[in-house]
């Protein structure tokens, strides 16, 4: 394989999801988000499986970590295209109001001092018609590669804390929300790397 830089096309470009197992979330002591029984809810549907419930009237947090893949498109920025986290909810309820979410994250790349953490907020806003229980996305932000210290590559590291900020006089949705995945939308242009811990040259 040519040690040289080789161009990618458009046609060549695709969305992926960077996933998160929702299970393999870690939940502090206190003011955690609650595992919860879908079918336990009130008014679910019997699906027996969990999510993370973030409750209103106080903080509520889970912490994960994710790798950016050797498939992900260092250039992304280039094209606007940067890096969506987002999670997968629904509402119990038919309740209107906004709740406001928090993704705090610090992004390092390998031989980098892990940077301080940058928080980012997202309102959800509810207007009383939304379907209890229905499978809905909320995207968190977006994160440029190249606003963090130095340009992110592939293998780089994403330690990350979701909450609801259920205190926050901004938050006047009363229901709980339940999360049953966290994933980052990214842009793909190859299957893997040329280089073991560089895109695109051998090392």
């Amino acid at each position: 394989m040519s040690d040289e830089r080789y161009s990618v096309s458009d046609k060549g470009l695709r969305w992926d999801d960077l996933q998160v197992q929702i299970d393999s979330a870690k939940l502090p002591a206190s003011q955690a988000a609650v595992p919860t029984l879908i079918s336990s809810i009130s008014g679910a549907p019997a699906v027996y499986g969990y999510a993370l419930a973030f409750t209103s009237g106080f903080y509520t947090y889970a912490y994960f970590t994710v790798q950016i893949p050797h498939s992900w498109y260092e250039e992304c920025a280039v094209r606007g295209a940067y890096i969506r986290p987002h999670i997968h909810y629904f509402t119990g309820d038919t309740l209107s109001g906004t709740a406001v979410w928090s993704f705090r994250f610090s992004w390092s790349n390998v031989g980098e001092v892990i940077p301080a953490s940058t928080r980012i907020t997202s309102n959800l806003v509810f207007n009383g018609t939304q379907t209890p229980f229905e499978h809905t996305v909320h995207q968190l932000g977006e994160l440029d590669p190249t606003a963090y210290g130095e340009k992110k590559k592939i293998s780089s590291i994403l330690t990350c804390e979701l909450s609801r900020n259920g205190t926050s006089g901004g938050n006047t949705y009363a229901g709980d929300l339940y999360v049953m995945a966290i994933d980052f939308h990214l842009i793909k242009d190859t299957n893997g790397s040329i280089g073991e811990y560089k895109k695109y040259k051998n090392v």
